[in-house]
């Protein structure tokens, strides 16, 4: 296998618009990057994350993550064969709802 960050090069651009892909380091930026690939990316960038990660690894951090919504959340729940309930997103909720909430 490559090096991981030799992988990243790989991804979609448009998920990395706002930093230089090149800084990111895959141990470090870990959250940062499953968090972004999760919520915006495409099956293929989804598949690359796996291949870094592994899903075990991708649950456990998206388990405490406050940034994910429930659709990502239940997504991996499903591929998981674990409780969606299991995920911070679910149970802990945003002071102020969302326009498109109420």
């Amino acid at each position: 296998m490559k090096n991981k960050n030799q992988i990243l090069l790989q991804l979609s651009s448009h998920l990395f618009w706002d930093v230089d892909i090149k800084n990111i380091d895959v141990d470090k930026h870990a959250v940062f990057l499953i968090e972004r690939i999760l919520m915006y990316g495409l099956l293929s960038d989804f598949k690359l994350l796996l291949k870094i990660y592994g899903l075990d690894f991708i649950v456990e951090k998206m388990k405490k993550s406050r940034q994910i919504d429930k659709k990502t959340a239940s997504f991996l729940a499903a591929l998981s064969g674990i409780s969606n309930k299991e995920f911070l997103c679910y149970t802990t909720t945003q002071s102020t709802n969302e326009l498109w909430n109420s």
